[in-house]
């Protein structure tokens, strides 16, 4: 039969649709919050990953460390509800909350760089943002994959502008150098290190020569030439033309080589055939000028170092000449310079013609005279002188 008594079933009824109804609405909050969320990480994903997202409902707090106020305001103003019809908030949110956003320490002179060593990459300095912090650690580890990354740049405002670009053009000459540092301090670069050949020298070179991305000055650059070990130098004559080869440590001691080849041959022609390197023994250019020097000895001479050791060949016109250069070398060699090869050679002199003493005529031979026949060879006294007798 049935109950026709509302109280029985209505009540329960009732406690039954409010449930339902709570746990939609709770369900239908958590929806809301999650695509709110979504769009404003979403709007803020270009510039302001650094800002972290919080929804209770429509209402939206923002956090992290902003790297600029204009950084903050641009965050506050991407994760409003009230720009979002003019596409550049976050449509649906309520109300923003920026009061637990800090404000990164401004950092004055700005200073960001890196150094190559054989140990790896060091990153070192300031940085406005996870975002490019993250950038020029993974562009590093592209460049130099055989290298260990070491991260050490923090997070400060003050970036100058076109910080990006310039750090990418820095570090982009590291890759040309064995070793080296460079410093960008307000958008001006300071760098130093030893090329790696010859091929990167002039690649730096040629980069640091030439325009730099907007923003950038050149400081100062200190860019050595290869390292070679052992530093090889030569010298040479042949008729009216001096060569020089092998390497020398700048463009100044080139030309102060040169111009001592010249005066001390006036008139000879010299050909340059150096090349730049580290690496040189200590007072390289005393010793190749007197590498030089000795192209005047012998008639045929050429002159070379291996670090600190001189070598010298070469052809003299007389066996005297040859004689005196080996014995006047070892006695005025510049201190510090050592005496290796030291071959001087002189002409062969002519054989001298074999004169044969003249064949003495023949010894005459024995006579012996035999007696008449009949007559016999007496010895002492005759027999006529003794019948004589």
């Amino acid at each position: 039969m049935w109950d026709c008594r509302p109280g029985r079933w209505v009540l329960p009824g009732f406690v039954t649709v409010l449930l339902l109804t709570l746990v939609a609405m709770i369900l239908r909050a958590d929806l809301i919050e999650g695509d709110l969320a979504s769009r404003a990480l979403q709007n803020l994903a270009t510039e302001d990953s650094w800002a972290k997202v919080e929804l209770d409902g429509r209402d939206l707090t923002l956090s992290g460390t902003a790297p600029s106020v204009e950084a903050k305001a641009r965050a506050l103003r991407l994760a409003d509800g009230a720009f979002g019809d003019k596409g550049t908030g976050t449509w649906g949110v309520r109300v923003v909350n920026g009061a637990s956003i800090a404000d990164l320490p401004v950092q004055s002179p700005y200073a960001t760089g890196a150094a190559l060593s054989d140990n790896g990459i060091k990153l070192m300095g300031f940085v406005p943002s996870e975002l490019l912090r993250t950038e020029i650690a993974a562009k590093a580890a592209a460049t130099f994959a055989d290298k260990k990354i070491d991260d050490a740049m923090q997070l400060a405002a003050g970036a100058p502008a076109g910080l990006a670009p310039a750090m990418a053009f820095s570090a982009s000459q590291l890759k040309h150098l064995s070793s080296g540092t460079f410093t960008l301090s307000d958008g001006a670069l300071t760098i130093s290190g030893i090329a790696a050949g010859d091929a990167d020298y002039d690649a730096v070179s040629a980069a640091l020569s030439g325009p730099l991305p907007d923003g950038m000055t050149l400081a100062s650059a200190n860019i050595m030439p290869p390292k070679l070990a052992p530093y090889p130098f030569a010298a040479s004559r042949a008729a009216n033309t001096i060569t020089l080869t092998g390497r020398v440590p700048s463009n100044v001691v080139r030309q102060s080589l040169i111009d001592r080849a010249q005066a001390l041959f006036t008139g000879a022609k010299v050909s340059d055939q150096l090349k730049l390197a580290s690496g040189e023994p200590s007072d390289f250019a005393d010793k190749a000028g007197f590498a030089i020097d000795q192209l005047k000895l012998p008639e045929e001479v050429a002159a070379s170092l291996s670090d600190s050791t001189l070598n010298l060949t070469g052809k003299a016109s007389t066996a005297d000449i040859a004689t005196s250069v080996r014995t006047a070398l070892r006695g005025v060699l510049p201190f510090g310079l050592g005496l290796g090869d030291l071959t001087i050679s002189a002409p062969e002199a002519p054989p001298v013609a074999k004169v044969e003493a003249p064949t003495p005529p023949p010894a005459p031979a024995a006579v012996s005279e035999a007696p008449p026949p009949g007559r016999a060879r007496c010895q002492g006294r005759s027999a006529n002188t003794a019948t004589r007798a």
